[in-house]
This record gives C-alpha cells, structure tokens and sequence, in this order.
C-alpha cells in the first residue's frame, strides 16, 4: 500500500484540545557546516534548493504515476461498496481525477505558451497537481519526518482565516453600495434604468434577508435561510450555477473558500464554475462521509487532526485558535445538515418548488463564513468586536 493512503498516525500524539495554531513545528534544520563567507552561503543555499525542487519533483511525479494506478483499483471497491474504501483512498481517488486534468492542462500550457508558463506556475501553484503540493506531499521512506503540521501550511489557515473575515465585510460593503448605486456598466446605458432601478430593489431584499440572519444563532439561521435552496424548476442550468446570485455573494462566497483567488481576478462567470466545482466536491465527500457515518456513528472519531483539519477548511468551520476537537464537533454538525438536506430531495413545496443541493450548500457555506467572523477565538480581531459591539 501506498505511503499516501496510509492513516497519518504521526499526529495522534498531539493534543487535541491544543489551538491548531500551535501544532506547528519549526522544521528540521539541516545540521550541516556553516561558513562565514555570506556570499558562500547564499550560492550553496541557492545550489542546494534546486537539487531539493527536483528531488521533489521527480518524487511527486513517481507518486503521481502510482496514485493513477492505486486509483483505479480503489474506484472499482467504491462502486461496489462505498464503505469498503476508507477516506484516504477516498480522497485520493477525488484527487487523482483532479490531478489528471492538471496534468493535461499544464503540459498544454508548456506546449502552447512555454514563455508565461513560469508566471502562471507562480501566480498559481495549485495548477500542479496534488503530488506537488506539501500539504500532500509524503516523505521518501526513511527520511526524517516531522510530528505535526508544517508551518507554512499554518500559516496558510491562519492567512485564509483572515482572508474570510475580510471577504465577509468586503461582501456586505459591496452589496450595501450596489442597492443604492448602479454599477459603472449600467450607469453608462441611457435606457437601462428601469432594469438598473429592478435589480436594486431585489438587492435589497437580499440584503435585508442577510440583515435578519445576523441577528439568529447558527442552526436559526440555517433553517431560516434553506427556504431560498427550493426552486421552481431545479434541473435549470442558470439555477445549478447561481446565475441568478447577486455578484457580491459569488465574490464573498468564493473569496472565503479560496476559489479563484490570484493576483488577478477572475470574472464572475469563472468564479461562479469554480464554486459550483467547489460544491461538487462538498457533495461527493458528504456523500461518502454520510454513509460511512451510517455503518459506523463513530466514524470521524477514527480520522486524523490531519483529515479534520482539512474537512474544516473546506467548510469554513475552521478557525486556527479552534482545537482539533472543535473543529471534529463543527464537521460533524455540518454533515447532520447536509443528511438532513438530502431527506428534502424530491420533497415538493408550495408552488411546486424543489430544493436544489448547490443552494443547500452555498447555505451552509454563508452561515458558517459569517459566524466565523463573529467567532470569539477568530484571528480578525478587529472585525469581530465591530461585529459583537461594545459591552
């Protein structure tokens, strides 16, 4: 069996009740002689770094040729079985169909478009596939490895904790300003202004909903809100890709879930495809996940910090000064919505509407970005006393 299918048992060991904050280690210094020349220094640094990049790169291309063939043996258990697949073939068998597509799209791009292929790598990193990245990277076997997060993957989470405070704020500002004011675009056409006077007014029915759901607990507000995941017709395209969402909440939504973010910005149609790609992947590990709560209620007891810790990212229920077992307790309250969510499927309602899931999701999503914010222990400081107020 594969080094990358293998339960991390390096992280059992840690305190569950720690801030994940804390878990990180300083990593392993190298140990070798030092010198005083500085310029000495600088060029062996600079030798030795690109011997690390392509031992690390003919090491992640090696595992990504024994992931493809791992994949398919576990993809036909899943089918099945799913029970029979335990999560880290799981998540490699999502993240092998990923990779595959990143491989192809990159060897497009050396073909096409050598030139910019070195920017677009580092603007984007994650155009690699997931072999290359260290947050699934797996040491060669014997070779030192550390006991807990590395600290550049901290303080990613602690970066994304920020980002999603700051997504929020910056998603209500921009919503607030477009029911009063058109956009520059609409301001610019001399007959849309009935249209342009249409729109506002149904910005600022959203934004009156967003107004009431601030002042509800979690669960309220997830109850009161899924009322909006039901829809005439489900099946429609504009529908499962939130055509109809106001620009504001696709930006926000996106931004507080690491889509689509670079140094340049995407425009919303691509942002809105990448979400509904984020939701799709939500869906099938919610899926997975439920049935093996199924069979086994203690399930996610049996799961790593590691695979906790990322399960809480992707749902927004993660926040660094949280511990492992408040993030555990936050999954596990989110997939008792998401099976609660899936008893609404074929349910029909007044004026013959369906729940569609991608709203569901997008739902639950809203709900928890905000209460991070306002969450006690979230790194935003000062956003969260504007949002809790004075004593």
């Amino acid at each position: 069996m594969s080094a990358s299918l293998s339960q991390d048992s390096r992280d059992q060991n840690l305190n569950q009740d720690s801030p994940i904050k804390s878990l990180a280690i300083p990593p392993i210094p190298s140990g070798g002689p030092t010198s005083a020349n500085a310029d000495t220094n600088m060029i062996k640094g600079f030798v030795q770094g690109i011997g690390a990049t392509l031992t690390k790169g003919r090491r992640a291309t090696t595992q990504l040729w024994t992931n493809y063939n791992l994949v398919k043996d576990i993809r036909s258990r899943y089918k099945s079985d799913a029970t029979s697949v335990s999560y880290d073939e799981f998540s490699l068998m999502q993240r092998g169909v990923e990779d595959r597509w990143k491989v192809l799209n990159v060897m497009s791009l050396m073909f096409f478009a050598s030139d910019v292929a070195p920017y677009a790598l580092m603007f984007y990193p994650t155009m690699l596939p997931s072999t290359f990245s260290s947050r699934f990277y797996v040491p060669a076997e014997g070779e030192e490895t550390q006991t807990g997060p590395s600290p550049a993957y901290i303080q990613e989470l602690v970066q994304s904790d920020l980002n999603r405070a700051h997504a929020v704020v910056e998603s209500m500002l921009s919503l607030e300003r477009s029911c009063v004011k058109p956009s520059f675009l609409e301001g610019l056409n001399p007959f849309g202004k009935s249209a342009s006077q249409k729109k506002m007014s149904s910005l600022r029915s959203v934004s009156q909903i967003v107004k009431n759901m601030m002042h509800l607990k979690p669960q309220n507000a997830l109850a009161e809100l899924e009322q909006f995941a039901f829809h005439p017709d489900p099946t429609s395209r504009k529908v499962q890709r939130f055509a109809h969402a106001p620009k504001p909440l696709i930006s926000g939504l996106a931004k507080c879930n690491n889509v689509g973010v670079g140094p340049i910005p995407l425009p919303n149609f691509m942002l809105r495809a990448q979400l509904v790609k984020h939701m799709d992947k939500l869906e099938s590990y919610d899926s997975y996940l439920l049935s093996q709560l199924s069979k086994s209620p203690d399930f996610l007891d049996t799961l790593s910090a590691s695979c906790i810790i990322e399960l809480g990212s992707d749902r927004c229920v993660l926040s660094t000064s949280h511990s492992v077992r408040d993030v555990r307790e936050g999954v596990r309250t989110w997939l008792e919505n998401a099976g609660r969510q899936e008893g609404y499927e074929g349910v029909v309602v007044e004026e013959r509407r369906r729940f569609v899931k991608v709203l569901g999701k997008a739902i639950m999503l809203g709900v928890n970005c905000v209460q991070g914010v306002r969450e006690e222990r979230g790194e935003s400081e000062l956003v969260r006393e504007m949002f809790r107020g004075g004593k």
